[in-house]
């Protein structure tokens, strides 16, 4: 069957152009839309497979008010633009693309591209409906299980978790013989949940039992199974009095709201909160929908006593608690939110980009993936791409063929071919050189290699995970990395935070390894002096966990046995000041001067931020500080990809 396309294009020139292209190629072309509102009536008439999209449109709606609406809909788009500078490929990242065509197109990239957007469009529904498969077997066997009420919680939450992500999941309910009910856990760190009854949430929230009662009795008046976001998030908390104190005990962002029927308790509310703007669409509400009933049955049977308790987050091969996981110390949002990640990818064969900057952790989270993979029987081999010198990084992926041609007596297997059935991990994927980036292309797309000094394909099943420190975006605009690779690798992101981000988490790590070093130098460890753990959580950390990890182990040595450890010198950080913005640097063109005016507005949001520790909205939010409306600033944190939750 003949995918459909819709050309959302105000030049006719080129959106003929692309039309015959489209055609010629096989696909049915659904028709021309030269604006937003043009767009949408199309639409409405019928689903094209894939939205073709200019980013500047006539009117007064761009692509980009456009391509929020398709996501919304889970419509695959790929951008048209007549740039592909830095911001405005930044912009398009911050939508979510599944691609990005740089005018003039050119056949050849206009069909590498669609192919490239329609393979992760399917890859993205297929993860999904994996996983909501996997969570509706698996609730329906907790229903039935015999055990204790910590472990079904725990293992309810870890399958609930992976396909909609939560901070807070609550049941309020009415009974003829208990009254009014209240059931919830929430999320205190990536492996630990708080079992939250009513009397605890008095406790939170400074409300007498009778209070609370009140707020359980003031039922607003039952809705189907919707999502809240921004504004109608606001509109939300002003009509439900519960919600709203749940907000302000914990600064929530997004909902999931409805209503369902149980055998003892009719008209149950539930609510699923997440401490995220926008991070519930029309999928997680159908997902609720379907495993309501279940979720129903295992918050509102057993005990209500109050537990903290820890959670195994698992996958068909393994399960989050393993020796790996084990590894990961912190429970900070941004790391929780980078494990939640591992969790969901794990179990497919999809190809996963990690990206952070240098120490965070990069190979510990493709190790992880692999371990926590149904491929983990199978070899994990690791390939840093900047250590090999450009002559040999060909024949060590891909092999070679002894013979006159390559002067080699013997052949040789490469990485590709001895991680058959396994996953191949490329550090530093940005060094890479174009020439070699082509042929890895080629190997995500056929399944095949080809060693040097061979015309044979030969089979390769390997699941590729790929890291760098380097920005991508900015490496295909100057060039320097392929921009349909990009894109192939891109299908799974993981942005790992770097250390500065996520402080709350320095003195687990101090006391992890602190210990850890410790035992090794086959001494005790005595904990830390409190000047050299106010010293750590005050300084950035440019080097992230390695250079946390270095500190400590000198600090060790330094302070000698039998005492806590404390700073000989001071830290001082060694990274590079960027010449680029220097006040005293003149600029001699446009793209200058707004590279300038992005990182002044990054640091001038950050650090309202900061102060506002991560609150947008209200008094002494963000928003107030800068004077602008929370909406704007919203836009501006997607469009910086700077997320208010590393600063809470």
């Amino acid at each position: 069957m003949k995918k459909k396309i819709l050309i959302v294009e105000d030049e006719f020139v080129v959106a003929n152009d692309l039309e015959i292209m489209l055609e010629a190629a096989g696909y049915e072309t659904m028709g021309i839309a030269v604006s937003v509102n043009a767009a949408m009536e199309e639409i409405a008439k019928g689903i094209p497979d894939l939205v073709l999209l200019d980013i500047q449109l006539q009117g007064t709606l761009s692509g980009i008010d456009l391509a929020r609406q398709l996501k919304k809909r889970h419509i695959a788009f790929v951008y048209l633009s007549a740039n592909s500078d830095q911001t405005t490929l930044q912009m398009a990242k911050a939508t979510e693309p599944y691609g990005f065509l740089v005018k003039p197109i050119r056949p050849k990239d206009l069909l590498v591209t669609l192919d490239i957007a329609c393979y992760r469009h399917e890859h993205s529904l297929e993860s999904f409906l994996f996983r909501k498969d996997r969570l509706r077997r698996e609730l329906a066997l907790l229903v039935n299980e015999q055990n204790d009420r910590a472990t079904i919680l725990s293992r309810f939450a870890e399958s609930l978790q992976v396909v909609v992500p939560f901070d807070f999941l609550c049941f309020a309910c009415s009974t003829h013989h208990e009254g009014h009910q209240f059931r919830a856990l929430y999320r205190s760190g990536f492996n630990e949940y708080q079992e939250i009854n009513k009397t605890g949430l008095g406790n939170i929230a400074s409300k007498s039992i009778s209070e609370v009662d009140l707020l359980l009795s003031n039922t607003p008046a039952a809705q189907p199974m919707q999502q809240f976001n921004e504004d109608a998030y606001i509109h939300f908390l002003e009509e439900d009095p519960l919600a709203d104190l749940l907000h302000r005990c914990y600064n929530f962002q997004s909902v999931i709201r409805g209503y369902i029927d149980l055998p003892a308790s009719p008209h149950c509310r539930v609510y699923i909160f997440n401490k995220e703007a926008n991070r519930f669409d029309d999928r997680h509400v159908s997902v609720v929908e379907e495993i309501q009933e279940l979720m129903g049955k295992l918050m509102m049977e057993g005990s209500q006593e109050k537990k903290i308790f820890s959670t195994r987050v698992g996958t068909d091969s393994g399960n989050m608690t393993g020796p790996i996981v084990k590894k990961f110390i912190g429970k900070s949002k941004s790391i929780s939110h980078c494990l939640d990640m591992v969790a969901q990818v794990a179990p497919l064969n999809t190809s996963v980009l990690i990206t952070g900057e240098s120490g965070t952790g990069k190979e510990l989270f493709a190790e992880a993936i692999h371990q926590l993979s149904p491929r983990n029987r199978q070899p994990f081999i690791k390939i840093n791409c900047a250590a090999l010198p450009y002559t040999l990084i060909e024949s060590e992926l891909f092999g070679y063929e002894k013979g006159a041609f390559t002067g080699a007596l013997t052949s040789r297997m490469g990485k590709f071919e001895a991680a058959s059935g396994g996953t191949i991990f490329l550090d530093e994927i940005g060094e890479m050189d174009m020439d070699v980036q082509a042929k890895l292309l080629r190997v995500l797309q056929e399944k095949k290699v080809q060693r040097v000094g061979s015309h044979k394909m030969i089979e390769a099943d390997v699941r590729i995970i790929a890291a760098t420190n380097r920005d991508l975006v900015n490496a295909v605009a100057e060039h320097r990395f392929r921009l349909d690779l990009y894109f192939r690798l891109n299908v799974f992101p993981i942005q790992l935070p770097a250390l500065r981000d996520r402080k709350e988490d320095i003195p687990l790590l101090v006391d992890h390894l602190g210990r850890q070093i410790a035992r090794v130098m086959g001494r005790d460890y005595y904990g830390v002096a409190a000047e050299m753990m106010e010293a750590l959580e005050q300084y950035d950390w440019p080097g992230n966990v390695r250079e946390l990890e270095n500190v400590i182990e000198r600090a060790l040595i330094i302070s000698g046995p039998n005492k806590a450890m404390t700073l000989v010198q001071p830290l001082t950080s060694k990274r590079t000041p960027v010449d680029a913005f220097s006040p005293s640097r003149k600029f001699s063109t446009i793209d200058e001067i707004k590279q300038r005016q992005e990182q002044y507005e990054r640091e001038l949001i950050e650090a309202a931020l900061r102060e506002s520790k991560g609150k947008i909205r209200g008094t002494e939010g963000a928003a107030e500080k800068l004077d602008i409306k929370p909406t704007t600033l919203e836009s501006k944190l997607i469009r910086l990809g700077i997320r208010k939750e590393d600063f809470q």
